[in-house]
């Protein structure tokens, strides 16, 4: 099992990138928006929800603050 932390600033965004292996995220600080494949879903402090093998995945920050998830 591995553990990464992945910190946004205010409305920043990631790359999309393409999972190659299951993994769930754990938000633990800020707000934003992760698009996973074709469906895009709100988040917040403490949420979790997984990211599918060979998805598309970007994750967006919502202006108040940095967001901060766990996968």
């Amino acid at each position: 099992m591995d553990f990464y932390m992945m910190g946004l600033q205010p409305n920043a965004e990631t790359r999309p990138y393409r999972t190659t292996s299951n993994a769930a995220c754990l938000m633990v600080e800020g707000d934003g928006d992760s698009t996973i494949g074709a469906e895009t879903i709100s988040w917040q402090k403490y949420d979790v929800f997984t990211l599918p093998t060979w998805q598309w995945v970007l994750h967006k920050a919502i202006a108040r603050h940095k967001a901060v998830s766990g996968d």
